[in-house]
């Protein structure tokens, strides 16, 4: 229980014995800004493909490196369910929507965007896994595709927070190509951390 209470934002244990834990919601929602949030997760995801792409290059990852991107992971989680704790208090109590300044379509929006960066991050967790379990030397046609992912992502964010449609419908676009890059590896090497890594 006390492992899992790490996870959630503004959750204080008060007492504790061998019977029982009283616990303490100090969540103020009119104090949070879920633009704000999922921008620290947004920097939070983007740690995490730097870190990666260094691995790429450099053919190898180290404990140490994949101690670091689990542990961003673990900070994505974390606010992920603060995102998933306000949608519900806002769609349970409509009154908070005002506090939170937006509408239950804006609410339902932003903790989609928030629960796809939480499935991003477990993907860039996984990829860590394998590279770090897994002996991949022949990674530059995999770093290419990765370079491309990334990008892609960056744009993606860039064109939510811009309201860009343009930009949207460019990157949506890539996706095919990004598709047929992975599906290629995977088609033509036996190397079973190469496939894993290109499947994900």
């Amino acid at each position: 229980l006390k492992k899992t209470l790490k996870s959630l934002i503004g959750v204080e244990i008060l007492e504790k014995n061998s019977n029982e834990i009283i616990l303490a919601n100090i969540l103020d929602i009119k104090n949070i800004s879920l633009i704000d949030t999922l921008r620290r997760m947004d920097n939070n995801a983007r740690s995490m493909f730097d870190d990666i792409e260094d691995c790429f290059k450099n053919k190898k990852m180290t404990q140490k490196q994949f101690s670091d991107i689990y542990e961003t992971d673990y900070d994505i989680n974390r606010y992920y369910f603060l995102f998933w704790r306000i949608t519900i208090s806002g769609l349970k109590e409509p009154y908070l929507l005002n506090k939170l300044k937006m509408n239950s379509v804006e609410l339902m929006n932003l903790w989609w965007l928030a629960q796809n960066l939480e499935k991003l991050a477990d993907e860039l967790k996984r990829i860590a896994r394998t590279f770090l379990d897994v002996k991949c030397s022949d990674t530059e046609k995999l770093l290419k595709i990765f370079q491309a992912i990334k990008k892609s992502y960056i744009d993606a964010i860039n064109s939510y927070h811009k309201k860009n449609v343009s930009l949207a419908h460019s990157v949506t676009s890539k996706k095919i190509d990004i598709m047929e890059g992975c599906n290629e590896i995977v088609s033509r090497t036996r190397k079973a951390g190469i496939n894993l890594i290109a499947e994900r």
